[in-house]
């Protein structure tokens, strides 16, 4: 697999003084030391120096002397600098020693913590990372089936040195990789930090230091974050609904745009409910942003949250991002020392779909990027295309879940297994992600798909949304369908294979909600139609937070004279690290959760009459009211005006209309909205009540908020509704 580099090009413009970030409120949660935590420590007060080092932790080199410049040789503290590198397990930063720049140079480097005092039942606990494929002697010719007797020439030792005694190694784990295949040692590979539990039961009563050790020649980095003394931690653990979608990429530019902060969307006006992973005898509470109120925290007890998502109305940047900190969740018990936990996402939406206020330096313009919606966290998860090895000397490799001419080949004895029979085939159809539906609906007028490759003019690309059943059946019900076509690809420089962006925009706008159908597919097909030399989608470079495959491929497979489609998850394939991909394309919907509703659902049924021929009624609406359209009797006008909580229906009855109760449906894309009304009947026409005959002298004419529109004639007047001024020093609101 190779991993792709994007982030610094896409992080650059993100925080660009031409493109401010996106803005939005953040509460850290973080538990205060109690009984029980001993030492805690997470690296985070990193000052911007190589040889920063929290307070009482030391560092011994007991090695060769380092080459000038090579800094990074010793134990030292940084932040994640590149995707290429792990990330912390929490935070930013984390201590590291990386080998020197001499391959032959000795490494002895040593990490103290602060010498401190243990009672009973305490453990070790720490996060690292360690690449055992290069803490041995391989040798070059050596087979994956081979045993690992090979010498040791990097490794990472845990040490415990009491106060009066001899230091104690507590492991060296080299020792783990020793006897078993070079199969088993790559298999337990990670990309991840992982958490190492030490018991420290033989040192009660003691004071100690524990020393880091990495020691050896010609090896890789070893990472080391979250070291831990206490008693055993509670678990405190949420995960989002399947449905949840995340602020992914742009179409700004061909650069990769995205947010520099992961966003988690949900509909507005909807439940959400959250609920902790059980673990016996643990005690659960939250604490949240309280949708709709931006700056009002709350808390609540148990192992389940449920919040209604809000949008925030507090101004026009509020309502067209409404943002709130995921909720923290803590957990406690006896003997346990007390977690926090934060979903990785941090933040989320209610409704809409995630944008950024952009100001043009060159023009003084501003205006909004909005950002497609994908199934898993950009900056948490990353990018990357997955390649299987050249077939033959000299070629690229085989994007196997894309296009190449070599990609129906490599399929063919995947399947058959170099025993094909007669009449045997394989054809790659196309590669999808698959979505869990919403109940409110979201809508969609395009997609694009993050790909790595070469195209040229003749390139026709598919994409289809397909409605799958209950049983995740796919019947063959499409949604909706649109193409991809020369015109509609962005491309940048990426080397041999360009960075593609290819759009699919759709005619019309469609909504999907599951009453259309539980579940749904996205899929890119249309290989065969030419114009693409090799294509490699984008997918998720982490493995899902929740361990669901939402990534599949099509095949159509021949055997015996049967020709069918067959559905394979790439969860099948594994990465790097040996891991089941449980992974999503980049496939990224251009979409929106809007919301249509009356500000006040409890209010009566508005009436017209000969007083009063023309209503407003306050609504709420995620469109602009020109995007709206309504339908009425015969006999009526209406239109909405504003947007966000400042729209409003305005009814207007006209001369001889028919009495009686209406309906006013008001509809945007994916939404229908009822409004009922009634009429006594209006005999006068609206422009006779405002021009009545008489010798009355407008002084003045003001919008509803009380500016001046500097106009006397009410015939030149715009659409809208205004209050016009009397010379006789009466007023009327008047429609135009």
């Amino acid at each position: 697999m190779k991993k792709i580099m994007i982030v610094t090009a896409a992080a650059t413009f993100a925080l660009s003084a031409a493109a401010a970030p996106l803005q939005f409120n953040k509460r850290l949660f973080k538990a205060a030391a109690e009984p029980g935590l001993i030492l805690n420590e997470d690296f985070e007060g990193y000052q911007s120096s190589t040889d920063w080092l929290p307070q009482g932790w030391s560092i011994e080199c007991k090695g060769d002397t380092h080459a000038e410049g090579d800094i990074l040789g010793n134990w030292h503290v940084q932040p994640r600098t590149s995707f290429q590198l792990p990330a912390p397990s929490s935070g930013m930063h984390y201590a590291c020693c990386f080998y020197q720049s001499s391959s032959t140079a000795k490494s002895d480097e040593w990490l103290y913590t602060p010498e401190i005092s243990l009672n009973q039942g305490e453990s070790l606990s720490f996060y690292l990372w360690i690449d055992p494929g290069t803490m041995f002697n391989v040798p070059g010719d050596a087979e994956l089936d081979d045993v690992n007797n090979f010498d040791v020439k990097a490794t990472f030792q845990v040490w415990m040195l009491p106060e009066g005694d001899e230091p104690v190694m507590l492991e060296d784990v080299a020792d783990r990789y020793k006897g078993i295949t070079l199969r088993e040692m790559y298999a337990n590979a990670s990309n991840d930090l992982l958490k190492q539990t030490y018991s420290l039961k033989d040192y009660a009563g003691k004071k100690v230091k524990i020393g880091f050790r990495y020691v050896g020649s010609d090896g890789n980095a070893f990472f080391l974050d979250d070291v831990r003394v206490s008693l055993p931690d509670a678990t405190a653990r949420y995960e989002l609904p399947w449905s949840t979608l995340y602020a992914g990429f742009s179409l700004y530019d061909e650069n990769w745009d995205y947010l520099p902060q992961d966003c988690a969307v949900f509909p507005a006006y909807t439940d959400l409910t959250l609920t902790a992973d059980y673990a016996p005898g643990h005690n659960y509470s939250w604490e949240y942003q309280v949708p709709g109120h931006n700056s009002q925290f709350s808390s609540a007890e148990g192992d389940e949250l449920t919040m209604t998502m809000l949008p925030d109305f507090s101004n026009e940047a509020t309502a067209a991002n409404s943002l709130y900190s995921l909720p923290a969740l803590t957990a406690s018990g006896n003997n346990l020392i007390t977690a926090s936990y934060m979903h990785p996402a941090k933040i989320m939406m209610a409704g809409g779909n995630p944008a950024r206020h952009v100001m043009d330096q060159t023009t003084g313009n501003d205006f909004y990027i909005n950002y497609g919606l994908l199934p898993f966290p950009v900056n948490h998860d990353g990018v990357d295309i997955y390649v299987e090895e050249p077939m033959a000397f000299g070629e690229p490799g085989v994007p196997i879940f894309g296009y190449s001419d070599r990609v129906n080949e490599w399929w063919f004895n995947h399947f058959f297994e170099g025993e094909p029979e007669e009449g045997d085939a394989m054809r790659m159809i196309g590669f999808m992600n698959m979505y869990f539906a919403t109940e409110q609906p979201l809508v969609i007028d395009k997609i694009w798909v993050m790909a790595k490759g070469q195209y040229d003019s003749n390139i026709r690309l598919k994409a289809q949304i397909r409605a799958l059943n209950e049983d995740f059946e796919d019947n063959g019900d499409v949604l909706a369908e649109a193409f991809c076509t020369a015109e509609n690809v962005m491309w940048a420089q990426g080397g041999v294979q360009q960075f593609l962006t290819l759009v699919f925009p759709f005619d019309e706008p469609i909504s999907v909600s599951t009453q259309d159908c539980p579940y749904y597919i996205v899929e890119i097909s249309g290989f065969e139609n030419g114009g693409v030399t090799w294509l490699a989608p984008e997918q998720s470079y982490m493995p899902d937070h929740s361990g669901l495959c939402r990534g599949w491929v099509s095949l159509e497979a021949s055997r015996g004279g049967v020709t069918g489609t067959t559905m394979v998850p790439i969860a099948n394939f594994k990465n790097e690290y040996n891991e089941n991909m449980y992974n999503s394309f980049a496939i990224n919907l251009g979409a929106s959760f809007p919301y249509l509703r009356a500000a006040d659902e409890t209010a009566e049924a508005p009436e017209l009459s000969d007083d009063c021929p023309r209503v407003e009624v306050p609504l709420l609406s995620w469109y602009p009211g020109e995007q709206l359209t309504v339908d009425v009797p015969d006999g009526f006008e209406a239109a909405v005006e504003g947007r966000w909580n400042q729209a409003r229906l305005v009814l207007t009855a006209l001369k001889d209309g028919p009495a009686g109760n209406f309906t006013a449906k008001v509809k945007c894309p994916g939404i229908e909205l009822a409004v009922p009304f009634s009429s006594k009947g209006v005999t006068v026409a609206i422009n006779d009540i405002l021009n009545d005959g008489s010798a009355r002298t407008v002084t003045g004419i003001f919008t509803t908020d009380g500016r001046d529109t500097g106009i006397t004639d009410i015939a030149r007047l715009p659409e809208g509704i205004y209050i016009v001024r009397y010379a006789d020093g009466t007023a009327a609101k008047i429609s135009r």
